[in-house]
């Protein structure tokens, strides 16, 4: 766990070096401020930067400022039996432009995604019924307007290949509303 304000001042903070994506995503950081992605430094592990994030599996809630402020990260892979993404989790990740996310998600609390504003592509494992369940929160207004993909954006599923425009836009306002563009 790291206290309030821990990074708070080192604004000249290049880079953090990481053995293991795994044991980053289990420290508790107690706000924006104690985690030091927050001023602009490169997430590394064995000395390559973190852009395309794939979460290992066995996470089943990521915890909130996990991610805050990482401004390299440009997608995010979660994996299947992730039931929930915690407030300000991503938040201010400003190059983050697409994510994939599994049908086992429930919840994705307020200010997940605020902030990421370059966010245009969101490719969903589970069904057009699941995502109507997912509940999301206030605060993540870059979900609304994201394209969703229902399966992967290489081979869309028989639903997709029927749909005219071949993608479904949602908006989210504490609750999914689906409708075809």
């Amino acid at each position: 766990s790291l206290g309030n304000g821990v990074f708070d001042e080192c604004n000249a903070l290049q880079q953090v070096e990481i053995k293991d994506v795994g044991q980053w995503m289990h420290i508790q950081f107690a706000d924006m401020q104690a985690n030091p992605l927050h001023t602009g430094a490169c997430l590394m592990v064995n000395g390559q930067p973190i852009k395309d994030l794939v979460i290992p599996e066995g996470i089943t809630k990521l915890n909130p400022y996990v991610f805050y402020g990482y401004q390299h990260l440009q997608s995010v892979q979660f994996p299947e039996g992730l039931r929930q993404i915690d407030s300000h989790t991503f938040q201010c990740c400003s190059g983050l432009k697409e994510i994939t996310l599994p049908a086992s998600l429930t919840t994705i609390d307020s200010y997940a995604f605020d902030g990421c504003d370059q966010l245009n592509k969101i490719i969903y494992h589970g069904t057009e019924e699941q995502l109507r369940q997912l509940r999301v929160y206030s605060g993540n207004d870059p979900l609304m307007n994201a394209d969703v993909y229902l399966g992967t954006s290489t081979s869309f599923n028989d639903r997709l290949a029927q749909l005219t425009t071949e993608h479904l836009r949602i908006t989210l306002w504490c609750v999914i509303l689906v409708h075809v563009v």
